[in-house]
């Protein structure tokens, strides 16, 4: 049986869950996307209050990002090993294969993917962010 990709989420969390024992800690969702994952953990974690950082550089995706999600913390950027811009390269039809390489698959095949489009983004370090934030710890 295949899993889909919402089901093998919904297994790594619960396995993670068993391991996660605190209240109010942090989960980054790095590529937030829409926010399909992060209603997946708010589901899973509800009685530990997780507190969210999203990161998503995808400005069309990081607006339904913000009207799906209503708490945490929104970063319209990508985390990447240094601080820079970048283009990134993303289909009309999935916002969520967003990449900084322009993929053949899917400006071959236009009728599954749709138009290829590009954006101007920044990224930030990980490291830079825990520092600028006061982060002790980052659980999942």
């Amino acid at each position: 049986m295949e899993l889909s990709l919402e089901d093998y989420d919904r297994l790594c969390l619960l396995e993670s869950k068993k391991y996660i024992k605190e209240k109010n800690f942090i989960i980054f969702d790095v590529g937030a996307n829409i926010g399909k994952f992060a209603k997946l953990a708010k589901e899973t974690f509800e009685q530990k209050s997780p507190i969210f950082h999203y990161f998503e550089p995808n400005k069309k995706a990081f607006f339904e990002l913000n009207k799906n999600i209503k708490e945490g913390y929104f970063n319209n950027i990508a985390l990447y090993k240094e601080e820079s811009e970048h283009l990134l390269f993303y289909p009309t039809k999935f916002t969520s294969l967003g990449s900084f390489i322009k993929r053949q698959e899917i400006v071959l095949d236009k009728n599954a993917f749709g138009d290829l489009l590009t954006e101007k983004i920044i990224s930030t370090t990980i490291d830079q962010y825990i520092y600028e934030n006061d982060l002790k710890t980052i659980n999942y």
